[in-house]
């Protein structure tokens, strides 16, 4: 069975909608067991949490399909508040999350932009739990100016070798 949510119902902009909506749903028998092979798609959506150590995080996006315990979306956009009191913003046009496992990966080109440095690769995996980005290919980092010039971060200048006089062999 395939069930759209209509727009304005997703974003949760309508609550008196939204329960009208499921009001209806009930009364002509549509379940929304997502177990036994429903799929919802969502358009224009917009959700917000917690995690664990009580850090916030938003995320929305163009759309969700929605299978059972796998969510693939499109147009996606994660704000997370870090512990540290800064904000990540991480953004790919598709990725799929797996509920049971907490694992959001995609093949396609992400971003994540955080303090000014910003970040840059092709294909991810982030575990929720952990709360960490690896960029699988073409990783791209550009870090805001420290007042440092670029020679200082590098490997230190070798000096030039000197040159060693010939030795005569040593005969036993």
């Amino acid at each position: 069975m395939n069930f759209e949510i209509p727009r304005r119902l997703a974003a949760g902009r309508s609550t008196r909608a939204l329960v009208a909506f499921v009001v209806a749903c009930a009364l002509t028998s549509v379940a929304l067991d997502l177990q036994q092979g429903a799929v919802v798609t969502l358009r224009g959506f917009k959700t917000q949490g917690r995690a664990e150590n009580g850090a916030r995080w938003r995320l929305q996006g163009d759309s969700a399909v929605i299978r059972g315990t796998v969510y693939e979306l499109t147009g996606v956009i994660v704000d997370l508040e870090l512990e540290d009191g800064r904000t990540a913003r991480i953004t790919s046009r598709a990725c799929v999350y797996h509920q049971d496992s907490g694992l959001v990966e995609s093949h396609d080109p992400v971003r994540m932009e955080s303090g000014g440095t910003t970040l840059d690769g092709v294909g991810f995996d982030m575990l929720m739990s952990d709360r960490r980005l690896r960029v699988r290919d073409a990783v791209r980092v550009e870090i805001p100016s420290a007042g440092v010039r670029l020679d200082a971060l590098g490997p230190a200048k070798a000096e030039t070798p000197r040159a060693v006089p010939d030795t005569p062999a040593v005969k036993p």
